[in-house]
């Protein structure tokens, strides 16, 4: 179960990356990061 806890932060650095570094993809950070927060976060509390 850490290992999904893991895998999970890491996407989230990585997401934050490209979204420091690719600015103008800025809307598609926003959408991601609206379904990290409601889909994918639940669920690693729930485990």
């Amino acid at each position: 179960m850490n290992i999904f806890k893991n895998i999970t932060l890491v996407v989230i650095i990585a997401i934050n990356y490209e979204y420091y570094y690719y600015p103008k993809r800025i809307d598609e950070f926003k959408l991601m990061m609206k379904y990290i927060n409601t889909l994918i976060i639940p669920d690693i509390l729930n485990l």
